[in-house]
Parts: C-alpha cells; sequence; structure tokens
C-alpha cells in the first residue's frame, strides 16, 4: 500500500495485488501447517504416547545397561503384576510397591523388599536398583522392548515369558 501526497490531497493506492496461483500456494502452506501440529506429526518416541496399561501382567528382562552398572551384572528384571504395581530385581532381592504413571514416565512410592544378604558383588546391586528406581524413571516401549532411563543410566529390557 502507498499514499501519494498531490498538492494538498492525499492519494491512497493499494499494494499490487498477488496473482492468485501465489494467494492459493501460500494458503495451502499454511493450513498444511495448522494440520501437522494439530495432528502431532512428530514420530520421535519421546513424543508417543503408549497407554502404561500394555505392561500389565508383562516381565521383561535386562540386555543391555549404559551408564552406571549393575553390581555384580544382574539382569535387572521387572514386571507389572496389575495396574499400578512394579516387582523388580537386580540380582539380589525383590522389590515390590506402587507405582504411578505421568506420560512416558513414572514414579515408585517407597518399594518393599526382601532382606537377603547377597554376597559380592551382587552386594552392591539392591542399592543400584533403588537409586535406579527413586524419583522419575523414563519409559519407551517398542514392541517387545522396554527402555527405562532414570538420570545417565539406560536399561534395555525384553519381554520374557516368566518372572524368576
Amino acid at each position: 500500500m502507498s499514499i501519494r501526497r498531490r498538492g494538498s490531497t492525499c492519494q491512497y493506492r493499494p499494494a499490487r495485488s498477488r496473482s492468485p496461483v501465489r494467494l492459493l500456494v501460500a494458503s495451502l502452506g499454511a493450513a498444511c501447517v495448522v494440520i501437522l501440529a494439530a495432528c502431532g506429526a512428530s514420530t520421535d518416541s519421546s513424543s508417543r504416547e503408549v497407554d502404561p496399561g500394555v505392561l500389565v501382567g508383562k516381565n521383561y528382562s535386562s540386555t543391555s545397561v549404559t551408564g552406571t552398572p549393575i553390581p555384580g551384572g544382574g539382569p535387572m528384571q521387572v514386571s507389572f503384576p496389575e495396574a499400578g504395581r512394579i516387582s523388580a530385581t537386580a540380582g539380589c532381592n525383590r522389590h515390590n510397591g506402587a507405582l504411578t504413571f505421568v506420560d512416558n514416565a513414572f514414579r515408585t512410592d517407597k518399594l518393599a523388599t526382601t532382606m537377603m544378604a547377597c554376597p559380592p558383588p551382587r552386594d552392591g546391586a539392591d542399592k543400584w536398583l533403588s537409586d535406579f528406581l527413586s524419583d522419575s524413571v523414563t519409559w519407551d516401549l517398542e514392541g517387545t522392548t522396554l527402555t527405562l532411563t532414570h538420570g545417565s543410566t539406560k536399561v534395555v529390557l525384553t519381554e520374557s515369558s516368566s518372572q524368576s
């Protein structure tokens, strides 16, 4: 748009209109952006929501640990016997209790544990597990692979037929 002054009067001159094709392309582009944002077009697994109910009745055993290793080598075994419950061991005592899911993370309440004395090198497995399950644990499920992450430690587990 431009305004030109001629003597004592002002003249309004609208800006050159865009071609209909350019307007159509711009409108379609804007519509695509809005639709993709509304549909959550991201395929990043961290933004994917998975119903925690799919874990109920499942048992998992660790296949790898990145970060702080499990004392004695584990394995970490985790089961979800019913909704809102977890049972886990890292090679020594079993820890059981309630858990709460929020988005792609869960928190455990103070877990009950068996009280066996484990010889070295498994004697540190219970503290490792307690530390790992404290605070918030991020989880992701891809097929039969469950990945749990707490701080800089990541545990990859695969579904197993039974919990020992």
